[in-house]
């Protein structure tokens, strides 16, 4: 066994999501799809996160097209070498879920032979990388590839199962050989999700062999698979030879660091009470039928998380460890809180004596469709550190968390001082089940629960604004702006920020005032009002207004709070009738009509990344009041759309007060949102709807739903999108 270093605190670590698989014959390159692969400057900013060590792909696919052809070398010299002027450590990966050039595949069997070839290549090249993750997550790869049919070769049998399995790791264990053979100090960290799986008595078996398999790649790599374990036999059932299994006990190659990559579905449950659960949960094996469901929406007890899972790996391998991928797809004070946890595991069990040495912040750029398992193109992107939607890198409260744990150790954002939605009541959608787990043992820090103050007047946006804050945990303490005479200064010194949203110009102008003198985050919401005239495309951010009280109302709090973030929506729809608009009873001429939710969940957004200035949030489309109220008719009755017919005052109208934004707040299609409030007010309390109405509504559109989030729950990353909301608004 190598030489284990001295013990260090946890450092912390960042990387670009990178996937190269495929389905059928398209692969999904996340390098391209998030457009990393084309800017070179997204090296700066990761460097200005204060990482010194990034998780960076060099992958097969994109250097060598064909096994028999030439390597281009091209775009990772540059890229290494802009790593090493930045003073970034990269640990490189060769194989991110993928099945390497023309020429082979994973059920190859040169396939070993051949990456091995090509590792050495790689360190021939930058003989100076100090750490490598050969092949991604192998036994999750072997599972959605050779088990599931989900990704490239499709299979769905235990015998494609393994090999595919045994093939990744003896390539891992051979470019290990042939890049010490080079850089004899090369470090090898093999990362794997190994979450834990519980299951009902009756299918408690189940579990326990899911449980045992999930550390066959780390067994394996040790040489401490053999005749005693509880997976031997069925390795040689399933196609292996002993020759095989025996190759790596003469060849261990245990793992300097082991990197846990955790997510909140990672954790399952296995139930046989079908009804309890969706039919998309439903599955099974050997003609027995059961619901695989993520544990945190169904265990009683409090998840044991990262933490437990650490532990578990320490206590098995005794080997150093990582978290090495830290990403949770959701809204972006619950990415923080996740990211925290992380930190925090990693921190207890280093204060308990445990070698944890780092964890790794994910999916810098964000990702595409991971909803579906990358197995479509539908555009579904979730941002990270980093917000994609204007079409450049834009930095997110991720972003700041990191900058803060990476450069001071702590993270003081008052988000912070709440659980995570997986720590709170709301996250059990089912009928909970008790699996006798032990709650974690993790040492939070305490901090400050400074509320967030939302002030206004009775309305659609006041307790658009209540709830979502209570859906999100952010502590919102929510007053009426006409009783707050003489507390404003207590109000807004007790609060972490203000969110105005609609109090008259004295109040504004006092709040604006107050939040400049006590450096706290001002949010104002205001109108496409504030614009008028003919247009002929959409409003951005930096278009002149008009000359009206919108606009004096803009000024003056920019004025008082040169800091303080604008919001101007669309007429604001979301009540009882999808039609019904809380602007005003209609509007006059072109507009964009926006969703209640989609707006307030993007001003919080934008509140917890600390923009500020004007931002535009509406629903992508420009259309009158009376094509909106037909395009409601329509989505409610399935049925196609008639063609509206404009009113007298519409006929002759020709003001246009549509927006879009030039700074990169998008929300999805009009029509999007359309689909997604009828749909929740039809399942009213459940915010999703299923796949098979959603397709019927997109196909009597005949519109494009490319960003409407799958009714089925992602199986790689969360959302909190799934949790219940009070009748009222819908998320």
């Amino acid at each position: 066994m190598r030489s284990i270093p001295p013990r260090r605190p946890p450092e912390l670590w960042a990387g670009p999501e990178c996937s190269h698989n495929r389905v059928g014959n398209r692969s999904f390159d996340q390098l391209e799809r998030t457009g990393h692969a084309r800017r070179i400057e997204d090296l700066e900013l990761i460097a200005a996160l204060g990482v010194r060590t990034v998780r960076y792909p060099v992958l097969w696919e994109r250097v060598m097209d064909d096994v028999s052809g030439k390597p281009d070398w091209t775009w990772t010299d540059e890229r290494l070498g802009r790593l090493r002027e930045l003073g970034l450590n990269p640990v490189a990966g060769l194989l991110h879920h993928g099945n390497g050039p023309k020429g082979t595949n994973l059920l190859d069997p040169r396939f070993p032979e051949l990456f091995a070839a090509f590792a050495r290549q790689v360190a021939e090249r930058y003989p100076w990388i100090p750490a490598y993750i050969p092949i991604n997550e192998p036994l999750t790869t072997a599972r959605f590839a050779g088990l599931y049919g989900i990704w490239f070769p499709h299979r769905r049998d235990h015998e494609s199962f393994v090999r595919i399995l045994l093939h990744q790791l003896q390539a891992t264990v051979l470019a290990m050989s042939e890049i010490r053979e080079v850089n004899p100090e090369a470090e090898l960290v093999q990362n794997e999700d190994i979450g834990r799986i519980a299951g009902t008595p009756a299918l408690a078996e189940r579990a326990a062999y899911e449980n045992e398999r999930r550390w066959l790649t780390f067994d394996l790599l040790c040489g401490r698979f053999d005749e005693r374990s509880p997976m031997w036999n069925r390795a040689l059932r399933w196609g292996a030879t002993e020759e095989q299994l025996r190759w790596f006990q003469g060849a261990a190659c245990p793992p300097d660091v082991i990197g846990v990559d955790h997510y909140l579905t990672s954790d399952r449950l296995l139930d046989e009470r079908l009804d309890r659960y969706p039919e998309w949960a439903h599955g099974g094996e050997d003609g027995r039928r059961w619901a695989d469901i993520e544990a945190v929406r169904v265990i009683a007890e409090e998840p044991g998380g990262v933490l437990g899972v650490l532990r578990a790996a320490w206590d098995r391998f005794g080997l150093p460890l990582a978290v090495t991928e830290a990403h949770l797809g959701c809204t972006r004070e619950e990415q923080m809180r996740w990211l925290q946890e992380c930190w925090d595991a990693a921190m207890t069990l280093s204060g308990e004596g445990v070698d944890v040495r780092a964890v790794c912040v994910w999916m810098l750029f964000g990702g595409y469709d991971w909803n579906t398992l990358m197995t479509s193109d539908t555009g579904f992107y979730e941002p990270g550190a980093f917000d994609l939607r204007s079409g450049l890198p834009r930095s997110t409260g991720v972003a700041e968390w990191t900058r803060d744990i990476a450069t001071k150790g702590r993270s003081e954002h008052p988000v912070l001082g709440l659980p995570g939605w997986w720590r709170r009541p709301e996250r059990l959608v089912y009928p909970a089940v008790n699996v006798g787990s032990s709650t974690p043992d993790l040492r939070r820090e305490e901090r400050p629960r400074r509320p967030l103050l939302v002030l206004g007047e009775p309305g659609p946006l006041m307790e658009g604004l209540r709830t979502l804050c209570d859906v999100r945990g952010l502590n919102a303490a929510v007053v009426e702006s006409s009783t707050t005479t003489g507390s404003i200064e207590r109000l807004v010194g007790d609060a972490w920020a203000v969110i105005d949203a609609g109090s008259d110009q004295v109040v504004v102008t006092h709040v604006a005032e107050t939040t400049r003198r006590h450096h706290k985050r001002l949010v104002s919401f205001s109108s496409h009002h504030i614009f008028s005239g003919r247009r002929g495309s959409p409003f951005v951010e930096s278009d002149e207004p008009g000359h009206n009280e919108w606009a004096r109302r803009e000024r003056l709090v920019l004025d008082k709070n040169p800091e303080a973030l604008i919001v101007r929506t669309g007429p604001l729809f979301g009540g009882a009738d999808p039609s019904e608009n809380h602007d005003s009873p209609r509007w006059i001429g072109l507009a964009s009509p926006t969703y209640l939710p989609d707006a307030v969940n993007e001003a919080l957004d934008l509140l917890v990344d600390g923009e500020k200035a004007v931002w535009h949030v509406a629903n992508r489309g420009s259309v009158r009041f009376s094509e909106f109220t037909q395009m409601c008719d329509a989505i409610s009755g399935l049925v196609r759309p008639r063609t509206a017919v404009l009113t007298p005052a519409e006929q002759g109208a020709s003001v246009d007060t549509s927006l879009t934004s030039e700074r990169g707040s998008v929300l999805p299609a009009l029509e999007d949102a359309l689909i997604r409030y009828v749909g929740v007010r039809e399942h009213r309390g459940f915010p999703v709807v299923t796949n098979e109405w959603l397709a019927a509504a997109a196909a009597e559109l005949r519109i494009d739903t490319t960003s409407t989030p799958s009714s089925d729950p992602p199986a790689h990353v969360p959302t909190s999108t799934r949790l219940p909301v009070p009748d009222g608004i819908r998320s």
